[in-house]
């Protein structure tokens, strides 16, 4: 009886500990092209001149990049989590080269037109405001509904950041 036991702890503990193997779990198609940023807007002109800083007085705000649910290396959304236009499209990747645009996507919140050109992601291409070394981003858009574009304000609005880092609280 006393054997019994001993087999069925026994057993009991290889079980135990087989199930806590690690099981590695994959990225996604586009995960280095995926993340939480702080961007900011400025108008530009059609050569990427800044025409207005600022225009809407947003100032920094949250955007993100995440992959599609076909989970492919050559698409992504682009959303900005209604924290400025309320915009959300899916882009195409160029994933080796880390850059994306796409034209007359259909905005996911309100089916507006939207062009984003000249999307780019840099590794290490920029400082956080507390000096960490963090990803870049920056693209140009046109949004259907932009009265402002073709008007003399600016022919784009160019939105450009850094990924958040996670690191001393605030805009890191």
């Amino acid at each position: 009886m006393k054997k019994i036991y001993k087999l069925l702890a026994f057993s009991l503990l290889a079980l135990g500990v087989a199930s806590c193997a690690k099981e590695e779990i994959g990225g996604t198609a586009v995960q280095d092209m995926c993340g939480e940023w702080y961007v900011q807007v400025d108008g530009v002109d059609a050569n990427g001149n800044v025409t207005m800083e600022d225009p809407f007085g947003v100032g920094i705000f949250p955007l993100f990049t995440y992959n599609t649910n076909a989970n492919l290396p050559t698409e992504m959304y682009v959303d900005d989590d209604g924290n400025f236009w309320a915009f959300r499209v899916k882009v195409d990747v160029n994933y080796a080269a880390k850059t994306f645009s796409v034209s007359n996507a259909v905005d996911d919140y309100y089916g507006i037109l939207v062009d984003v050109v000249n999307g780019s992601i840099v590794k290490d291409g920029a400082k956080s405001p507390a000096g960490y070394t963090a990803d870049s981003i920056s693209f140009m858009v046109a949004f259907e509904d932009d009265d402002y574009i073709g008007a003399g304000y600016w022919d784009y609005l160019w939105i450009h950041g850094y990924r958040r880092t996670g690191l001393d609280g605030g805009y890191d």
